[in-house]
């Protein structure tokens, strides 16, 4: 009786918690606004300066253009790879 009581409560929470923050189902990238992990839910892509080691290995990483570097001596972050846009040229 006990067990059913504590897994009703999960369940509840769980519901709550993905109409809160947004928990949303997927079954391919295009179905989110960052990627699908796994096939089964979505993930945001880590942001310009955000952390991103653990998140490239469990998870989507940086946003397209962004790229996870080593900036200090125990994390990395996401910066601008300099890809697509507005770059300065260099002529050769």
């Amino acid at each position: 009786m006990k067990l059913s009581v504590v897994f009703a409560a999960c369940l509840l929470v769980a519901a709550v918690a993905a109409q809160e923050y947004g928990f949303q189902r997927c079954g391919k990238d295009s179905d989110c606004d960052g990627c699908c992990y796994g096939g089964i839910y979505c993930l945001k892509y880590a942001e310009e300066g955000d952390l991103c080691a653990i998140r490239n290995a469990i998870g989507c990483g940086c946003r397209p253009g962004l790229e996870c570097v080593q900036t200090g001596p125990l994390w990395q972050q996401c910066v601008d790879n300099g890809g697509s846009g507005g770059g300065v040229e260099v002529e050769n």
